[in-house]
């Protein structure tokens, strides 16, 4: 299900690139990627809840601490598709 994000708009350009064309062609070495992506993560995951706190910090997760459905697009929108990976690296 496609669901519009106020995060990353969808361009005609993307959608008639090859799956495995880069979208930059060069990223600076000093760039700390998975800061950003963490906190896009972490903007989509409310996004997706209406604004829902994100998962405690430390501690084992219960079901009832966080929104799977959530966590799922989240993680397929980072192109992981594991939730673990999301929750563990990204969300907390």
């Amino acid at each position: 299900m496609l669901v519009k994000s106020p995060y990353l708009p969808l361009r005609a350009s993307y959608r008639e690139s090859p799956p495995d064309a880069h979208v930059f062609e060069h990223l600076a070495k000093h760039m700390d990627i998975h800061s950003y992506r963490r906190q896009y993560a972490q903007a989509l995951y409310q996004y997706y809840t209406q604004g829902r706190e994100l998962p405690p910090v430390q501690g084992r997760l219960k079901r009832n601490t966080y929104d799977r459905d959530a966590a799922e697009r989240v993680s397929w929108s980072l192109g992981h598709n594991r939730i673990d990976v999301v929750l563990r690296h990204y969300l907390r």
